[in-house]
């Protein structure tokens, strides 16, 4: 029997796909499905599509003729900035978002801390500005291969926790989503395993629980784990008691994979 908690399924198109008609496509089937699994049982749990900027109208427009009740599919964005206007040339504002239909927000992630080089500090303002704004931010954080090769991801993680919520109240911490990828199993076909999941978990569990207070990770903090989750390896996960949900990045692009990790994870049958 798998673990009956609430979970939460988070796609990450990145920059995918390269059409308004492909994307349309993709969510649409989404969409479908899960209305086809809707008829078949209750879900427990929810969606969220986070696709390029480009798209967002378009998902809105489509979310806004759909009429269910059960309504389990939300929008997310990529990236958001820590300043709600101005002149900042590129960049997209938390109004902007929530304008879109936007709930959710993805922060730090790997690619943008490599290629973009967003730093720590750069992160905690995001962090802070999606609180104040009141979305629900989802922190990534996660080490490379070599930092888990030279024994340093732990070093690794805790600082980047540490960065991330300096500053951040309890009552606010409450809302926000922390998700492990490592990096060296983000579109690498290698998950992580679970054994090693629930280690880093028990890790940050320490390292909150010191800066905020006794139990305050177990009873406050929603702890993802996204690193190359596929619909092969996704009942891996499913029987751990400290997984709220997953982050899902290319399998996302995939309506049959995803459908598949959403059934197995939100339904049960």
């Amino acid at each position: 029997m798998v673990n009956k908690k609430q979970k939460i399924i988070i796609g990450n198109w990145k920059m995918n796909p390269l059409s308004v008609k492909k994307a349309e496509f993709i969510f649409q089937k989404i969409r479908k499905g899960l209305s086809f699994y809707l008829k078949k049982a209750d879900p427990q749990g929810k969606i969220v599509i986070c696709p390029p900027f480009v798209y967002l109208a378009n998902f809105k427009k489509i979310k806004e003729r759909t009429k269910n009740k059960k309504n389990i599919l939300e929008i997310g964005a990529q990236d958001v900035f820590w300043e709600k206007e101005g002149a900042f040339t590129g960049e997209i504002s938390s109004a902007m978002l929530k304008d879109l239909g936007c709930q959710y927000i993805i922060i730090g992630h790997s690619e943008r801390r490599n290629y973009l080089q967003e730093t720590n500090q750069m992160i905690n303002r995001k962090l802070k500005h999606s609180l104040k704004e009141k979305l629900i931010p989802i922190l990534c954080i996660g080490e490379k291969k070599e930092e888990r090769k030279q024994g340093l991801t732990e070093k690794v993680l805790a600082e980047e926790i540490k960065a991330a919520f300096n500053g951040i109240s309890k009552e606010e911490i409450k809302r926000v989503y922390v998700a492990y990828e490592p990096i060296w199993a983000i579109g690498s076909g290698k998950a992580c395993n679970k054994e090693e999941v629930e280690r880093v978990y028990f890790f940050l569990q320490k390292i909150f629980n010191k800066m905020y207070g006794s139990r305050f990770f177990q009873e406050r903090i929603k702890f993802l784990y996204g690193g190359s989750i596929s619909k092969e390896n996704i009942k891996n996960y499913l029987d751990s008691q400290i997984l709220d949900g997953f982050l899902v990045g290319g399998a996302s692009l995939d309506p049959e994979n995803f459908l598949s990790i959403i059934r197995e994870t939100i339904f049960n049958f």
